[in-house]
């Protein structure tokens, strides 16, 4: 999933709008929360990513599993 600007992409190509100053609303991020699947005791990570004009960040998630984080992709 890549954020850029003020909107994310997942990795199925959904986009999600918001704004840098104030982040994602509410509706936006449960919106995001139910089209990823995310539940409780997930890890989203945002990685900054270097050389674009923007500012653009791939978010990875991750979940437990047997005392291990996995990524999910």
């Amino acid at each position: 999933m890549v954020v850029a600007g003020e909107m994310m992409v997942d990795e199925k190509g959904r986009y999600y709008h918001g704004s840098v100053a104030r982040g994602f609303n509410c509706r936006r991020w449960s919106k995001f929360v139910r089209d990823n699947r995310l539940r409780e005791g997930y890890v989203c990570v945002f990685e900054l990513m270097k050389g674009t004009r923007k500012a653009t960040m791939t978010v990875h998630v991750l979940r437990k599993v047997d005392d291990k984080f996995v990524l999910l992709s």
